[in-house]
């Protein structure tokens, strides 16, 4: 027993609903439906003669079925909400397909059919038809397994994870006689899953169109309408790029989903419409003709929602289109938007190069006359310290004999601020070349120069 194939925590806690069906004596077709207990489902499969004691006890064995729905584990499409107990009691009562737990548990559809033959005749005597959906948050989780003993004319049907089990039972209920035909309990649960499937195309349709009007251009069918506008955010900007793009994205996520399930749809319909031809070209099945115009209405319904599946394919690739229409169109305004900025950015650097033009004219004929003064207020600062004495009446103009001190002091002073300010400029500039890899740039010219050498 795989471990991740049931759950044993949820014994007792959920129903299985069940449905049955046959013959009585006059012919009429009797049915029994209702749910039953994890707890009292053991009991159920033991009590296949008792609840159907009006069937034809004669040579000509009467047709019946037998149903059982599975409900999903409460911990995800990846295990059977089922008792070790009570699924082992399924597989042994309705003499599933080997694979129906496999499939089950697997995350990508598969349909498989297979058939038991006697050894004696070669005539067929039963035959197994497993059909799983993929999985999918928004369309479901649906997988049924059928068995058709021949010799008994026996249909014992399991379904497990169906998104709308109500809907499922109701199409048994109202097509009583079909349901004596094994690939009817195929058929339903494949044209509602085609209906799941078409109703979560039109929701993304929906949500596709109601973003294109949104963004305002390029609307399907609202071409002619020149007046609209796009929606304006209350900042003013036209689009919310970001939110788009991720919108946008979104879809793409959803119709790859869409168009996933829907090609499995598609292949799986040409499965059951195989798998119909073959049932009936085989001695195996009823050859009544209430039988034979089942099988007729069950080929008519495969054919017809395969038609839809192939259409939605369609809708699912013009949706992709549109989307991708409007990602372009996103991308050039935001390139527009770019480009726009720059030009912008453009004339701004201009006029402020215009204005550090005349900046540096005014700071040039400062500096001229600066230039200019700056001897004659030299002199006047230097002579005008007190190390010179220019009073009328002494004479000759007289030096301090400490003026020596002021050239020992301003001279290394000013060598030292040169030396250091040609330092920090060497620094400055080497860091500069290391962000702008400069170094790097100079290396590999030496390497290269080195090597022609």
């Amino acid at each position: 027993m795989n471990p991740r194939s049931t759950d044993p925590a949820i014994f007792g806690a959920r129903s299985l609903l069940c449905l049955e069906g046959w013959y009585d004596r006059q012919g009429k077709i009797q049915t029994r439906t209702g749910k039953t207990s994890f707890d009292s489902a053991v009991r159920w499969f033991d009590k296949e003669g008792e609840q159907d004691p009006n069937l034809r006890q004669s040579e000509s064995i009467s047709p019946t079925y037998r149903v059982i729905s599975c409900p999903m584990s409460a911990k995800g499409p990846f295990s059977i909400g089922l008792p070790y107990v009570v699924w082992n009691e399924i597989e042994r009562k309705f003499h599933l397909h080997p694979f129906t737990r496999s499939a089950i548990i697997d995350n990508n559809g598969v349909y498989s059919k297979f058939r038991s033959s006697s050894h004696e005749t070669s005539r067929t005597e039963a035959i197994w038809i497993l059909v799983k959906f993929p999985n999918s948050v928004n369309i479901g989780y649906d997988a049924v397994s059928v068995c058709y003993n021949a010799n008994q004319k026996a249909v014992t049907v399991l379904y497990h994870g169906l998104k709308d089990e109500e809907a499922v039972f109701a199409a048994l209920k109202t097509n009583g006689p079909l349901c004596f035909h094994p690939m009817f309990f195929l058929v339903a649960v494949y044209c509602l899953h085609q209906a799941q499937l078409s109703r979560y195309r039109t929701v993304v349709d929906g949500n596709i169109y109601q973003l294109e009007e949104e963004i305002g251009y390029a609307v399907p069918g609202r071409l002619e309408r020149r007046d609209q506008k796009p929606v304006q955010r209350q900042d003013g900007q036209l689009i919310d790029y970001g939110t788009v793009v991720r919108r946008l994205q979104s879809f793409q996520t959803e119709l790859a989903s869409i168009g996933h399930v829907a090609r499995f749809s598609k292949e799986c319909g040409n499965f059951l419409l195989q798998s119909i031809e073959q049932l009936s070209n085989d001695t195996l099945t009823d050859s009544t003709p209430s039988f034979h115009e089942a099988r007729e209405y069950i080929l008519h319904k495969v054919e017809f929602s395969r038609g839809l599946t192939t259409s939605l394919l369609s809708q699912c690739q013009a949706l992709k289109e549109r989307v991708q229409s409007q990602s372009t169109l996103i991308f050039n305004l935001i390139a527009q938007d770019e480009s726009r900025i720059n030009r912008e950015m453009a004339e701004r650097t201009a006029e402020i190069s215009v204005s550090s033009k005349k900046d540096s004219s005014a700071m040039k004929t400062i500096g001229l006359i600066s230039a200019i003064f700056l001897p004659a207020t030299f002199l006047s600062t230097f002579f005008g310290m007190d190390m010179f004495d220019w009073k009328p009446g002494s004479g000759s103009p007289k030096v301090s004999s400490y003026i020596w001190v002021y050239f020992a002091i301003a001279v290394p002073l000013t060598a030292g601020l040169a030396m250091s300010w040609s330092a920090w400029w060497k620094k400055e500039a080497a860091q500069y070349d290391l962000e702008l890899g400069f170094p790097k740039v100079r290396r590999g010219s030496q390497a290269l120069i080195s090597k022609l050498d």
